[in-house]
């Protein structure tokens, strides 16, 4: 194999070091050529012409390999570049064809919109129910859809006590800068009926309890229970109080359906609350264990007349 192509076969970093060693014999047989005393340089100066002839070929190997990595380096950043912009350009026609579009619907929306601008409406008379206003200056009407029924289910629940309980919710509307002149106020009183009942479902077989001795049946029932869920909230028995205006308080306080309903749940909160406070619960068990009794003894009876019927609570 020929010098030339064991160059040609290194890689950078031994071309890069050998070219670096043959820099350096070149220099020390340069010196090493130098007469002492009158001597002859012939051999020194041959050995060191065939060292610049090595560097120059290793010089241009290595300036062919940093050249050619150059290339594939440019080409990786073109092809990056490509990426990039192409990506970019996809990700805008994206989001222009999205606006696009939005902006068609839009403007279709807004033609139906203009094409029925000056229609009228049908007369109050027409709707179920007139909330507010008449056919001159505008109404506020409801209509009701069909009822639909969904799937039934079965209950075993006994109703004991049903308790009247009722909130009163204080809405307020501040005005400007919550300055007391343009404060509106209102008082809505919430009436509702809060059922107690016990689930006889839960009544198992195990809960029965039979003392020989003393002939006696003991029946464990369940506590009695009050959902907030429960409560009935007549929507025809809410009252609404005077509406309380500062100086420059004027008009209605206006509030949403949405927000009607939100005042119902967190009146009906408020009941629970109460209810406990008052320990309703404690009448409730006294009224289902006779409830209770009532359900069985004549059962028992049918039995044997002799046989005498007790009720306890799970724990």
């Amino acid at each position: 194999m020929t010098d030339n192509e064991n160059f040609e076969n290194l890689t950078a970093d031994e071309v890069i070091k050998t070219s670096e060693e043959v820099k350096e014999g070149n220099h020390s047989e340069k010196n090493e050529g130098i007469p002492e005393r009158g001597g002859s340089t012939r051999s020194k100066i041959g050995k060191t012409s065939d060292n610049d002839e090595l560097a120059d070929l290793i010089a241009k190997t290595t300036s062919k390999a940093v050249k050619k990595g150059a290339v594939w380096g440019k080409i990786l950043t073109i092809l990056i570049t490509v990426l990039l912009i192409g990506g970019m350009l996809y990700a805008g026609y994206y989001l222009i064809s999205q606006k696009f579009s939005q902006v068609t619907d839009y403007l279709e929306e807004l033609k139906m919109k203009f094409e029925t601008a000056f229609e009228r409406e049908e007369s109050a008379d027409s709707h179920d129910i007139v909330i507010d206003g008449s056919d001159f200056w505008g109404y506020v009407a409801a209509d009701f859809e069909q009822a639909v029924l969904s799937d039934a289910k079965k209950t075993n629940k006994i109703i004991v006590l049903e308790q009247n309980v009722s909130d009163t919710v204080l809405l307020t509307d501040t005005g400007l800068l919550r300055f007391k002149a343009f404060t509106k106020s209102q008082y809505i009183t919430y009436k509702g009926v809060a059922p107690y009942t016990v689930d006889m479902g839960k009544i198992r077989k195990s809960d029965f309890e039979i003392d020989q001795d003393s002939r006696t049946v003991t029946i464990h029932i369940p506590h009695a229970v009050c959902q907030t869920k429960d409560i009935n909230i007549d929507e025809s028995d809410i009252q609404f109080g005077d509406i309380s205006k500062g100086l420059f308080g004027f008009g209605k306080i206006d509030i949403t359906p949405e927000d009607f309903t939100k005042l119902q749940a967190e009146a009906r909160d408020k009941m629970v609350v109460r209810l406990e406070e008052m320990n309703v619960q404690e009448t409730a068990d006294n009224l289902a264990r006779l409830v209770v009794m009532d359900y069985y003894k004549p059962l028992l009876n049918g039995i044997a007349n002799t046989v005498s019927l007790n009720v306890e609570f799970k724990d």
